[in-house]
């Protein structure tokens, strides 16, 4: 099975070796030549799951009727026929509790919002953010580059319950890694944080968001170039673009940046869709692969020469 999955992988490689460049970010990178596929795009790879399918795959729920009996026999359910408003309405916290995938997982306190989970039917950024609200949290939503970085960045804070890798700000619906690093959908890489508003603030988020990126940087972050590397906050209350302007101007005309101006756009907040399960915590599942990532990219030395420190810390 192991030798089945490395061939798989070596063909994928193969054929990306072989397509050319589709966006300017991977002609772009730090002495490749074109036509190779990025350091990004080969980290994933290398990390990325078998195409072999399920021995046992799981049952398919379309009632109340069936998902209960599906997770009280702690059976995997596919949610795929499942509307995100029945998920509400059948009560998310007590499919939980019994072992089931919808949004709260009650034993480690965090909020489950993976693709896996949600098998494409993705909430919009209201409904998502009303049904988080329910358990006592607030989202945000931020693009600053390689979402295995934001998230390892954004999940050392106190007061954030989860981070999750995703994707957008585009024009296609559940997009694929492939499709939205070819820079073809419109989204940018991007993460959603959910976070304790009785522990930390939005306000402190964005403040942190600043430090973990260089704003000043219009054609990506460090080495990623292309409009779905480019940075963003994406703001759905009018109290939040309020915050995240006066941020934006106050860093501005604090003179820390110089005389470069801030590139990182405020925008409207849009549907996030969760990125493949395989770059979820990547920074825990591939570490090496990661750090590797990292430092090839440029990213800490980038951040050390703009705010003084190699990682981004608490304002």
């Amino acid at each position: 099975m192991k030798l089945f999955a490395i061939c798989q992988a070596l063909l994928v490689a193969a054929d990306a070796f072989l397509q050319p460049p589709s966006s300017p970010h991977q002609q772009a990178r730090r002495g490749r030549p074109p036509g190779s596929p990025s350091l990004h795009a080969l980290a994933a790879l290398a990390d990325a799951p078998p195409l072999i399918p399920l021995q046992d795959p799981p049952a398919i729920v379309r009632t109340a009727d069936d998902l209960s009996r599906q997770l009280l026999q702690r059976r995997p359910v596919s949610l795929r026929e499942v509307p995100f408003s029945f998920l509400q309405a059948a009560g998310a916290a007590d499919a939980a509790d019994a072992g089931g995938l919808p949004i709260y997982d009650s034993r480690t306190k965090k909020i489950d919002f993976s693709r896996e989970s949600l098998q494409g039917d993705v909430p919009s950024a209201d409904d998502l953010a009303a049904a988080v609200k329910g358990y006592g949290y607030e989202v945000a939503a931020f693009a600053g580059g390689c979402f295995w970085c934001s998230e390892k960045d954004f999940e050392a804070l106190k007061g954030v319950n989860s981070v999750v890798s995703g994707y957008t700000g585009g024009n296609v619906a559940n997009p694929s890694y492939q499709q939205v690093s070819k820079g073809v959908t419109g989204h940018r890489e991007s993460v959603l944080v959910v976070y304790d508003p009785s522990v930390t603030s939005y306000e402190s988020l964005v403040d942190f968001f600043w430090r973990s990126i260089d704003p000043t940087d219009r054609a990506g972050q460090f080495c990623d170039k292309g409009k779905q590397y480019t940075s963003a906050i994406f703001v759905r209350t009018d109290a939040e673009r309020r915050i995240a302007e006066e941020s934006k101007k106050k860093l501005q005309s604090s003179g820390a940046l110089g005389s470069r101006s801030i590139a990182t756009e405020i925008l409207p907040a849009a549907t996030f869709f969760p990125a493949e399960d395989y770059h979820q915590d990547y920074y825990k599942k591939s570490s090496e692969l990661y750090k590797f990532y990292r430092r090839s990219c440029g990213r800490d030395a980038r951040l050390k020469q703009l705010w003084g420190t190699a990682e981004p810390v608490p304002s």
